[in-house]
């Protein structure tokens, strides 16, 4: 029986247009009324959770990729960087001219426009681009700043003063390995094709799931996930129903048990319905 259910927010909470669906608040409002936990499972901080979900819809906040969790009343569980890897994070942040966001409790410290490119604007305006070409922008971006002189030197951000849970840098997906390698001491995963999270060693969705769910005494074969993209994929494998958004890439429609509608066409709703963890309307 689902006791627990967690929801990511790009692509699966929030359409294309940055904005949860009504189907989407009907059917969170059916599962607090029959008093099944609902969660949200984001890379996403904190301060970064977007206006434009109501945060009272939900018991847990799983965020950073698993580093930092709470309910609205009390922190569960958190985990930052050593601040040896911070240090290596900014240095090669500022080595490569890469644009970059370090993440406190609180805040994102750092470049300007990814903080723009939290919003709801660049999001929407990506979702129109193939993804493709916005790999190429990337690209060529991250090649230009790299030779630039006017770049955001992290180091002198005071940085080592802080508590930093995840690091997000602009990078194209081809870059993926490489960056693995250059930080092993850290976990990388990515929620989009054109920015790439980086976390401390073992930390991951799943793991912040599995504290709440302590938090809470249920059982991970108790919960259902969404997810849509590579951040999500442990979540979503090792969950008890494990769903994919239609709109979701295809490694983790492989992963999945079940794949649903995208999250522009009622994608949450449909499969709540399906599963028959709510009922439809007479």
């Amino acid at each position: 029986m689902i006791k627990a259910i967690f929801f990511d927010i790009d692509g699966t909470l929030l359409n294309s247009q940055q904005k949860m669906l009504e189907s989407t608040t009907k059917a969170l409002k059916k599962l607090r009324q029959k008093g099944i936990i609902c969660g949200i499972a984001t890379g996403r901080g904190k301060a970064q959770i977007p206006a434009t979900i109501d945060q009272k819809l939900f018991d847990v906040f799983v965020t950073y990729n698993g580093q930092l969790v709470f309910t609205p009343r009390t922190n569960i569980y958190q985990r930052i960087f050593p601040k040896s890897v911070v240090e290596h994070l900014a240095s090669y942040a500022d080595r490569h001219g890469r644009e970059a966001l370090f993440g406190t409790e609180n805040s994102f410290s750092g470049s300007g426009f990814m903080k723009k490119g939290q919003g709801r604007k660049i999001p929407t305006v990506f979702h129109y681009i193939p993804k493709s070409f916005a790999s190429f922008i990337v690209r060529k971006g991250t090649k230009w700043l790299s030779k630039s002189k006017k770049y955001h030197r992290y180091e002198k951000m005071n940085l080592l003063e802080k508590d930093i849970f995840q690091c997000v840098m602009i990078s194209s997906l081809s870059e993926t390995e490489a960056l693995r390698k250059e930080f092993p001491e850290c976990d990388v995963t990515r929620s989009s094709t054109y920015t790439i999270d980086i976390i401390p060693k073992g930390g991951s969705k799943l793991v912040g799931i599995q504290k709440a769910l302590e938090f809470f005494e249920l059982e991970l074969s108790q919960t259902m996930v969404f997810g849509d993209s590579w951040n999500d994929l442990e979540m979503i494998e090792s969950a008890g129903i494990g769903i994919a958004m239609g709109n979701g890439n295809s490694e983790v429609h492989k992963v999945a048990k079940d794949i649903t509608t995208s999250n522009d066409h009622n994608g949450i709703y449909e499969a709540l319905l399906k599963h028959k963890i709510i009922e439809k309307e007479e």
